[in-house]
């Protein structure tokens, strides 16, 4: 029997656990520079959040406007998301797809973001803050009934109850990062916990868990 922490992403409704292991390749780093031109979309959408002429919404909040296992909801009114990525898919532990919470620590709830673009740790680095502008795109699931509320960028064409990924052309007018990267604290839960569908989608950390190890 062996004692470790073990920190998890969340991100079904936890059932099982996954883990994952670690693969040595080439590490490239984040550009620290946003590119004048990505800088100031950000500038334009923070100015029109303060300006009242978008709505910052809450994760939570967001997600509550949708029910799992109903029809993916087209956002039609003018209100952005804010978050911080909690998942990389460096390792092939994710596929055109990142996670986001909506605080670096203590967070009170996460979400999925369906994006068609490959390497997306390059860009969208564990700890970004980033703002994505909702209307037009889609809250649904990737997987019907899942529980896994995902912001997407329309519906799957065999299969109305699901979406698909927002595409680069959209992400350009829709995900917007800021500068910022913040250190992330995993929230510390029990086993007990697992079943509690507001930690879907976070960043977690499980202690006093015991695993036998068969060799």
């Amino acid at each position: 029997m062996k004692s470790d922490k073990i920190v998890i992403l969340t991100l079904v409704f936890l059932t099982s656990i996954f883990f994952f292991s670690c693969v040595e390749d080439g590490d490239f780093k984040v550009p620290e520079s946003l590119g004048i031109e990505e800088n100031e979309n950000l500038n334009l959408l923070l100015d029109s959040i303060k300006n009242n002429q978008l709505e910052l919404k809450s994760i939570k909040d967001l997600k509550s406007l949708y029910l799992s296992g109903s029809d993916p909801l087209k956002i039609v009114s003018n209100i952005v998301v804010k978050g911080y990525v909690v998942s990389s898919d460096k390792t092939g532990n994710f596929f055109r797809e990142f996670y986001m919470q909506d605080a670096p620590e203590n967070p009170t709830s996460g979400i999925k973001v369906a994006l068609n673009l490959n390497n997306i740790y390059n860009k969208y680095n564990f700890g970004r803050e980033v703002y994505i502008k909702l209307k037009d795109l889609y809250l649904g699931e990737t997987n019907s009934g899942d529980g896994v509320t995902t912001i997407a960028g329309k519906i799957k064409l065999t299969d109305a109850r699901e979406v698909e990924s927002i595409t680069l052309n959209q992400e350009e007018d829709h995900l917007f990062r800021s500068l910022t990267t913040e250190e992330i604290i995993p929230k510390n839960i029990t086993l007990g916990g697992l079943d509690n569908a507001s930690i879907i989608g976070t960043f977690i950390s499980i202690e006093n868990a015991f695993f036998l190890l068969i060799y």
